[in-house]
């Protein structure tokens, strides 16, 4: 329940965007078997759930490659900063 009630306001928290209101740091890529960690971290480094992005991982457990190309790709389009850190 307190998860579901936390999405909804979480931009308006440090913890949902960090103190990038403005630092503007870019966003974090991890694999998606290790997002809680890494939101954890986010959220202990005062950098913000909302500059953390998921990234699909295949059936070996490993980054998958086409999909995260396409994510970054997507960032670069909307002119994000972004800092890839991978773990396949």
């Amino acid at each position: 329940m307190s998860e579901i009630f936390f999405d909804d306001v979480s931009h308006l928290t440090c913890r949902g965007t960090g103190m990038t209101r403005t630092m503007h740091l870019g966003k974090l890529l991890v694999p998606i078997y290790r997002f809680e960690f890494w939101k954890k971290a986010m959220d202990i480094l005062g950098l913000g759930y909302d500059n953390l992005i998921a990234l699909p991982i295949d059936e070996e457990f490993k980054t998958d490659i086409a999909k995260t190309r396409h994510i970054v790709l997507r960032l670069i389009e909307q002119e994000s900063r972004y800092s890839v850190l991978l773990a396949c």
